[in-house]
């Protein structure tokens, strides 16, 4: 068995509780590298969901509020509830768009600092900076180029 097979044998059989220690200790030497990233990424999503969603906020607001205006509760016909299921599915539209921002830069932020660690677990030789550089793939970002042109179609 080579070295590394072993490593990872040794590491299967670890308990629970050995598991959990070596997670904190690994956490307690490398908690600014795995800040720095994650928050970036962070302050990222921010940004992008102030520039390409504030004017879908906005609108989201003023609907709501024309809605509250002229519709009466006590009196509702058909176009007043079409008119309430639009704000409804504009809202949750919204709210999807946000999501999926979110879970984007989530799972960029955790799979660039989850492969330093890994390295840094097994006593590999790591560099931090290659190692968040290698997690990036030029798919992805083929992807994520899709994805955001069609958003920013979307408001055309």
């Amino acid at each position: 068995m080579s070295s590394e097979s072993q490593e990872l044998t040794r590491i299967a059989k670890k308990s629970y509780g050995e598991s959990i220690s070596d997670g904190f200790r690994l956490f307690g030497k490398n908690w600014l590298k795995i800040i720095v990233p994650l928050t970036l990424f962070y302050v990222i999503y921010l940004f992008l969901k102030i520039f390409l969603l504030a004017d879908l906020n906005w609108q989201g607001n003023v609907l709501g509020e024309n809605i509250i205006g002229t519709i009466d509760p006590s009196n509702l016909t058909e176009a007043d509830i079409a008119q309430l299921m639009n704000f409804l599915l504009f809202g949750l539209s919204v709210i999807f768009i946000d999501s999926i921002i979110y879970a984007l830069f989530t799972a960029l932020a955790m799979s660039s600092v989850s492969i330093y660690l890994y390295k840094k677990y097994l006593n590999l030789d790591t560099d931090f900076v290659q190692d968040i550089k290698k997690s990036f793939n030029s798919k992805l970002f083929v992807v994520l180029a899709i994805l955001g042109l069609g958003i920013i179609d979307s408001y055309l």
